[in-house]
């Protein structure tokens, strides 16, 4: 074929063209395609946190974000490439970014918090495919930074130059869940070995044990072991030290000891104890604070109050506790309404504490104010002193807290007493003022306010040092409704006094929802079924008057459901000043143990955390404002006159389960502790509740004082003996763990357990009376000897009976009437189980006719049929007043001189005075005791064979030692001066 062929040269040349035209086509789309690259792809970046990584204190989650700087993005291509970045420092809660990018493609975006010093706070990265034409959206959930736990394992040289290491563990235990992150065999290199381990944000103990055998034979101890413990709290990027020193003690003891950093809270306290002065000749107002932290920085600013908003002007700083402020004039002093300081330290506010223009005093009205306020006897007095001449009155106003004044008295002496000024007058007062008239004129009124006012109360010294559980509703009635009330308590002082004891422990007297109390719904008022607030207050002052002291339960680990505030939070849910106080969710809780829900007006399911009940919704410490509200509980119950609390439940403060939060709920419990001291003193009664017979658990809510549940399980299931009874069960009570004077409260019976009587009776003996009777006196012969305030539970002086129930009524039948006659009847006898148990249609042992189910009448077990002869109320009497006529018993250091299955020797020491109580709860088998020459037999028991008698000996003082043979069941108590 030739190529000149016409026919193949158009073909040739139609060829061309295609290929052209493709050609263009081509580099038309690829323009195109380039064209639209250059545009960007819109990206938005959502940043949340998880907060359910920190599993410790709730109340941390939000103090971390606020420490937060600035949130950085950082974006990267699929080539790891950086392609984009920007800083956030305003929204560091759920921040959002905005960004393009040019290519559509997979790429990874990376979020950091950051605090100021560059140290991280949470982290967080996702992958993505972007897609050109959509609307990208990237969620990202970052996680709290790891933090570390730094742990240097110090030995003492020349511990090392003469032992060995055995073997040597450390154990990190994460507080929340009690698991286990670490529990290994450790390597000691030298005299100081570190440790670091990093650990997700969270409480934890530290545990380190070592074991070391000397190098030679010499060394003494051969082998030494020891171990110690420490909670330490980790926070995200950042690192806690914890130290354990292997060292010896001053008299050359090996020890071991633990240092841990402090845990730091993330706010800081406010300004206290604000005073402020205007001085009207120097047109200056002079303030004075006082604030523990010696590096805060205080900012002051002026309130000024208008009709519709209140602003506030700054007036200067300082970092000292005075400041004045100038040019004050009688017109500035108009316009401002109070005057605020800010603390700030470490960059952590106070919040502003502003001292009110009616509480600003002015200078040269009075030169000093003597007022102090007796919560017992409900009198104001007061001593004023002004250099005014021709004075000719002092008035005395209330300022109430609803704004109104009211003039309460004028007296012509400056030194006057303000008669029944009852507490809730006290306590509703937002202000105290003073004036005096001079010359026919009235001078300023200067109030105080009644912080500042100190508070006085009768000296009811302790005696017998012997606490009696009081259930108001079951002890005496004085009005014949069935009722016991608190006019009935009152009636029965001389009753309680001729018992012996010196404080009373009552069962919840607040406005409840239940019989018993225990869920409260008022916090600031009382149970009407008891009386009044006046008929509270009068029987307080009946009680001291007779040197009883009254100790309040203390109900603040949860509320009743019919609680305002509760109702409030589950109608109002997150907008209720009160959702808070409760540990509430609008998410299904459903399956989850302990949790409940309540459905509003509106349908909403609002579900809460509640320990105990649905009916009992736990409050929530992990908000500060819960622990101000029980401080205002405490300041008003101590102005009411009450001289101690017993601690409900301190427990479960914190926890999410029975045997959850432990460390936590200790140290909020510590808070109310230190609290309470600083408010009564040392000598203040004050018991927590922490049900659980383990000591290292009893022993971890040091400094508050705990009820002895191991004393309690001890004795009941070696009721009649055991060898190291004692040892095994009021050791762990060590004293210098304990800031007040009163830190051991022994005990064997209380509103929650089957009376001990009837266990012992009934269980322990099978029905054998006697026998079981002895045996129940002899323990409580053991109780009253040890040191600390023994607790009695009402009844248990008369052996009332009672058995819990499993099912409905519970444990009404341990909280029964109690029993003052041979009928059941008579003038104060309380009835108002039987209504209950006619209700239930429980008629076990006739209750439905008697409101007792253990109790009848003529059974021996009344008041009235024990006031003679050798009864187990004449028993408790005398024994009781013998810890009240010898103080060494009461209030005596103890010395356990046996501690012997047949022989309990117990030596109290107070000044020169010494008590010896040789007890024997074994049935079977006698001991002997040499008792020392110049001790006086004074008391005994014998319940040995067929002997029951006891009561007072008034032998002489032994001339020389005496082999004392102590024979079953015999109880001897000698006194020494």
């Amino acid at each position: 074929m030739k190529l000149s062929d016409p026919l193949l040269s158009s073909k040739r040349y139609a060829h061309i063209l295609v290929l052209t035209f493709v050609t263009v086509l081509f580099i038309l789309l690829t323009s195109c395609v380039s064209s639209q690259s250059q545009k960007y792809i819109t990206v938005k970046v959502n940043v949340s946190f998880n907060a359910s990584s920190l599993s410790f204190n709730r109340t941390l989650t939000e103090p971390y974000i606020n420490q937060i700087d600035r949130i950085e993005l950082r974006v990267y291509d699929s080539s790891n490439n950086e392609v984009f970045s920007a800083t956030e420092a305003d929204n560091k809660v759920n921040p959002t970014f905005s960004i393009q990018v040019q290519q559509p493609g997979m790429y990874k975006f990376v979020v950091e918090a950051k605090r100021q010093d560059g140290s991280l706070v949470f982290r967080g990265e996702k992958e993505q495919n972007i897609i050109a034409g959509q609307n990208n959206e990237v969620n990202i959930i970052a996680n709290f930074a790891k933090g570390n736990i730094k742990t240097t394992i110090y030995i003492q040289e020349d511990i090392l130059e003469n032992y060995n290491v055995t073997s040597a563990s450390l154990k990190i235990v994460k507080v929340h869940g009690n698991s286990t992150v670490k529990d290994a065999s450790v390597t000691l290199t030298s005299k100081e070995t570190i440790f670091i381990d990093e650990l997700d944000p969270a409480m934890y103990t530290v545990t380190f044990t070592i074991v070391l055998n000397a190098k030679d034979e010499f060394t003494q101890p051969n082998t030494w072991n020891g171990s110690n413990s420490v909670s330490i709290q980790v926070d995200p990027g950042s690192i806690s030290n914890v130290k354990f020193r292997i060292e010896r003690d001053q008299v050359g003891l090996i020890k071991i000891s633990a240092i841990s950093s402090s845990i730091g809270l993330p706010y800081a306290v406010p300004v206290e104890n604000i005073s402020a002065t205007w001085n009207k000749l120097n047109k200056t107002i002079n303030l004075e604070w006082s604030y523990s932290n010696q590096e805060a920085v205080f900012y002051i600013f002026k309130e000024i109050e208008t009709a519709d908003s209140v602003y506030y002007e700054y007036a200067g700083s300082t970092t000292n506790r005075t400041y004045v402020i100038n040019n004050i004039d009688q017109s500035e002093f108009d316009r401002i309404s109070g005057i605020g300081i800010n603390a700030v330290v470490q960059d952590k506010e106070s919040g502003l504490k502003v001292v009110k223009k009616g509480n600003i005093s002015t200078l040269g009205v009075f030169s000093s104010k003597s007022i102090t306020y007796n919560i017992d006897t409900n009198t104001l007095e007061c001593n004023l002193q002004t250099s005014s001449s021709g004075v000719s009155s002092y008035k005395v106003y209330l300022k109430k807290k609803d704004g109104n004044l009211e003039n309460i008295g004028s007296f012509s002496s400056n030194n006057f007493s303000v008669q029944n000024f009852y507490a809730k007058s006290f306590w509703n007062a937002q202000q105290i003022g003073f004036s005096v008239v001079a010359n026919g004129t009235e001078s300023v009124i200067e109030y105080i306010e009644p912080e500042s006012i100190q508070l006085t109360q009768l000296n009811v010294q302790s005696t017998s040092n012997t606490l009696y559980t009081l259930f108001i509703r079951s002890f005496y009635d004085s009005d014949g409704n069935g009722v016991g009330d608190f006019t009935g308590v009152a009636q029965k002082v001389n009753y309680l006094n001729t018992l012996g004891v010196d404080a009373v422990w009552f069962l919840p007297f607040n406005k409840a929802k239940s019989y018993h109390g225990y869920d409260v719904e008022d916090y600031y008022d009382v149970e009407p079924d008891y009386g009044t607030f006046e008929e509270l207050e009068e029987m307080i002052e009946t009680l001291n008057e007779n040197g009883i002291r009254v100790v309040m339960d203390l109900v603040v680990n949860h509320t009743s459901d019919t609680h305002p505030w509760f109702l409030d939070a589950v109608e109002n849910t997150t907008n209720s000043p009160y959702w808070n106080y409760y540990i509430m969710t609008l998410e299904d809780k459903t399956g989850q143990s302990h949790w409940h829900w309540k459905m509003n007006s509106r349908g909403q399911r609002v579900w809460y955390f509640g320990l105990f009940d649905m009916s009992m919704p736990d409050l929530n410490f992990s908000n500060p404002a819960v622990m101000e509200e029980v401080k205002k509980i405490i300041d008003f119950w101590y102005l009411v006159g009450v001289d101690g609390f017993r601690l409900d439940a301190p427990k479960h403060y914190m926890g999410w389960d029975w045997d959850d939060g432990i460390t936590q709920s200790a140290q909020i419990a510590s808070q109310i502790e230190s609290y309470i001291r600083a408010k009564y003193g040392n000598d203040v009664i004050l018991v927590g509740e922490v049900f659980d017979g383990n000591p290292s658990v009893l022993s971890q809510f040091a400094p508050l004082p705990v009820f002895n549940f191991t004393f309690m399980y001890g004795i009941r299931s070696n009721y009649e003996g055991q060898d190291n009874l004692l040892q095994n069960t009021t050791s762990w009570v060590n004293p210098n763990n304990y800031n007040l004077s009163s830190y051991h409260f022994p005990f064997i019976d209380n509103h929650d357990l089957d009376r001990w009587i009837s266990v012992v009776i009934d269980q322990k003996y099978l029905g054998n009376v006697t026998n079981g009777t002895k045996q129940y006196l002899l323990t409580n012969a053991v109780l009253l000897s040890l040191k600390g305030i023994p607790t009695i539970y009402y009844g248990c002086e008369i052996g009332l009976r009672g058995w819990k129930w499993g099912i409905d009524p519970w444990d009404m039948p341990v909280r029964e009437p109690m029993q003052w006659y041979t009928t059941q009847t008579g003038t104060g006898q309380t009835y108002w189980t039987k209504s209950v148990y006619q209700a239930k249609n429980i008629t076990f042992g006739n209750a439905n006719v008697d409101g007792a189910m253990y109790d009848d009448p003529n059974d021996g077990i009344s008041v009235q049929e024990q006031e003679n002869g050798y009864t187990i109320l004449n028993f408790f009497r005398e024994f009781i007043n013998l810890r009240k006529t010898y103080q060494a018993l009461s209030k005596g250091t103890i010395t356990i001189e046996r501690d012997w299955k047949n022989l309990i020797a117990i030596k109290r020491t107070y000044d020169s005075q010494e008590v010896l109580v040789l007890i024997n709860l074994d049935p079977q088998y006698s001991n002997t005791f040499t008792v020392p020459a110049g001790y006086k037999w004074v008391w005994y028991a014998f319940f040995n064979d067929s002997n029951f008698e006891f009561g007072p000996k008034n032998e002489s003082p032994l001339s020389q030692n005496t082999n004392w043979t102590v024979n079953p069941r015999q109880i001897y108590v000698f006194v020494k001066n």
